[in-house]
């Protein structure tokens, strides 16, 4: 092989237990095959997708672990010490993933008396969430209200333009499959306000109105056209966007009575926000909406003639994992997931590298990569750091065409 195909070749593709060096050109033509034939298409969105605005959760709780002194670290690392006893700590390994440990301390509050909590398991638990909401809050607000003051970019504009992507892609299929469904743990608002600032019909599961409620039912509705009308028959507004979020959102509030209303501001009801910072199992146990949602995420995956794109997405939820080994049990399912080849990523791609319907582009190794000397010049251990980045899918959707707001 060649310097200058090496260099060419800057991405990595698992498929059918197979690992080959391909092109942007290359991942181009699987995405085009896929997102524009007459499949139902699904998205799932992680926090990656948001890690311009966002830092990640890893990131939040060891800046939380570093903050703690005295009594409150003492208690904060007899409690982690418990934790990488269990089976989640055994496999958080580094003790990062907050959603992860969040779910072990909320099963061991519900689960011990009051008078057995001497460690600050309430407190830690208070102020973990708080925590993790601030960081959200704060990059995502200070974006929208234009205060950004960091120099590594925006997440909204990224959002803007995959959505158009999305769009294009439902404009090449058939009028059947004008559907697009967005999932998402994150809480962060993006997907809606793109959606909004481009004018595009989309549900997130709230009626409308002063006070929108959330009813799961709102997912099977659509809005119709009443201007395009071919006999008795009336067009529904095309495409049209399903938004899941499958721990809750920055403006989901749960109120006595059991209802769950959108609130607005940033302050507005931000101690009763409606949101699920732990595992997806665990948040499925926590009934509505929660149980609602993932319910809805299993019946998308396994429709039949389903393709799902992911992004961001680090695969450390075992909850969805396991929708998705589900979902590749069947033929006529397929995922294409943009990845950064870490140790929880490759083991997922392992797990279902025999399933046909996985697909994986992560960043390509170079093989002259020297370990010794890793900060050497002219040395690098990926042809390419970007192959996961949510710039680089949208930049390989280039066979669709910008939507602009305009009528299609």
């Amino acid at each position: 092989m060649t310097e200058n195909t090496l260099d060419e070749k800057k991405y990595l593709l698992y498929r059918e237990a197979k690992q080959d060096p391909i092109d942007s050109e290359n991942v181009s033509k699987i995405l085009k095959e896929y997102l524009t034939a007459n499949l139902n298409l699904s998205v799932l969105l992680g926090s990656g997708s948001s890690i311009l605005s966002i830092p990640i959760m890893g990131r939040t709780f060891k800046e939380y672990k570093g903050s703690l002194t005295a009594n409150d670290k003492e208690n904060l690392d007899y409690l982690i010490d418990k934790y990488k006893e269990t089976s989640a700590g055994l496999r958080d390994t580094e003790v990062e993933n907050i959603e992860l440990f969040l779910s072990w301390l909320s099963s061991r509050i519900e689960g011990m008396a009051q008078s057995e909590l001497v460690h600050g398991e309430v407190q830690i638990k208070k102020e973990l969430i708080k925590k993790l909401l601030s960081s959200v809050k704060t990059g995502y607000y200070n974006e929208v209200n234009e205060t950004v003051t960091n120099d590594s970019g925006e997440s909204l504009p990224l959002y803007r333009s995959f959505i158009s992507k999305l769009v294009g892609t439902r404009v090449i299929a058939d009028d059947s499959h004008d559907v697009v469904n967005i999932f998402t743990p994150n809480y962060d608002l993006y997907v809606e306000k793109a959606l909004d600032d481009m004018g595009l019909p989309y549900t997130d599961g709230f009626r409308s109105g002063l006070e929108s409620e959330f009813n799961i039912s709102e997912y099977g509705r659509r809005i119709v056209d009443t201007t395009k009308r071919y006999r008795d028959k009336w067009s529904t507004v095309s495409p049209f966007f399903r938004v899941y979020k499958l721990h809750g959102s920055l403006n989901w509030q749960r109120y006595p009575d059991g209802t769950v209303k959108k609130v607005y501001g940033m302050e507005n009801g931000s101690e009763n926000l409606l949101i699920a910072p732990t595992s997806s199992k665990y948040a499925d146990t926590q009934g509505f909406p929660f149980s609602d949602l993932f319910r809805e995420l299993s019946v998308e995956m396994l429709k039949p003639n389903t393709v799902l794109l992911i992004n961001g997405y680090g695969f450390g939820d075992e909850h969805i994992n396991n929708f998705l080994v589900q979902a590749l049990g069947r033929p006529d399912f397929t995922l294409i997931a943009f990845i950064e080849p870490t140790p929880q990523q490759l083991n997922f791609v392992d797990a279902v590298k025999e399933r046909i319907g996985a697909i994986f582009i992560s960043n390509a190794k170079n093989l002259d990569f020297k370990s010794d000397q890793p900060e050497g010049p002219d040395n690098w251990r990926y042809l390419s750091g970007e192959g996961h980045h949510f710039k680089s899918l949208i930049e390989f959707m280039d066979f669709s065409l910008e939507y602009e707001g305009e009528e299609l």
